[in-house]
């Protein structure tokens, strides 16, 4: 499967929210992501170096040396995703739980499934590609 598939990479979204609640939301989220970068990267606070990658696999699985974490937040209706001391967050489904719990499991997921769902709105197709480029599959 091509990279331009997902052409619609990983990206961090932002809380709309504009009082103190805001505040709070960004101290929590900036303290879990610090966390899963610590969990993923053994303690190091370093990522493994970014892969460049043109290409992905239909089948894919996480490599036995690689650590995948998230934790939904729900009231920002986000779901931050960690793998080789890297994180980013994404929209939140359900879809994508079940699919990160596959990957952790040790399941084998195959991605070309995921195409028949408009890629532009397919969270899970951008964190495939994260995964890809943090060398995690």
């Amino acid at each position: 499967m091509r990279l331009e598939d997902f052409s619609h990479a990983h990206r961090s979204s932002k809380s709309s929210r504009s009082n103190g609640t805001e505040t709070a939301l960004t101290l929590k989220k900036r303290m879990l992501v610090s966390q899963l970068i610590s969990d993923t990267s053994g303690r190091l606070n370093i990522g493994r170096p970014m892969i460049e990658v043109d290409e992905i696999d239909d089948l894919i699985s996480l490599n036995c040396v690689s650590t995948l974490q998230w934790i939904p937040l729900l009231d920002t209706g986000e779901i931050l995703v960690a793998a080789n001391g890297h994180c980013s967050s994404f929209r939140y489904s359900t879809d994508l739980q079940e699919f990160l719990r596959s990957l952790a499991e040790g399941n084998r997921v195959d991605v070309s499934k995921l195409q028949a769902v408009d890629p532009r709105e397919s969270e899970t197709l951008s964190v495939v590609t994260a995964l890809a480029c943090w060398g995690a599959i």
